[in-house]
């Protein structure tokens, strides 16, 4: 899933409000860059991934379906990127 989203840079120095488009894959964990810092941030995806179950039905049989959507804020937050 690619589209927009808006970031709050995580440093204290900055705090800006930005949007980029980022494509959501199975890493559960975006790297971005704030236009105006430069400084790398992490989002950590887990807590906005929400299971969902989609029932179909052939007939007379219902074949239940297990999901995942992504539910985001309108300003996603975004952390220090770890030391390694």
């Amino acid at each position: 899933m690619r589209r927009r989203f808006t970031f709050k840079c995580w440093n204290l120095d900055c705090g800006k409000i930005y949007s980029l488009f980022k494509e959501i894959t199975d890493e559960q964990v975006l790297i971005v860059a704030c236009p105006f810092c430069l400084k790398e941030g992490v989002v950590d995806l887990a807590p906005y991934k929400k299971k969902t179950t989609v029932v179909r039905r052939k007939g007379d049989v219902e074949e239940p379906s297990i999901g995942y959507e992504y539910e985001f804020p309108d300003v996603v937050p975004t952390e220090e990127e770890p030391k390694q």
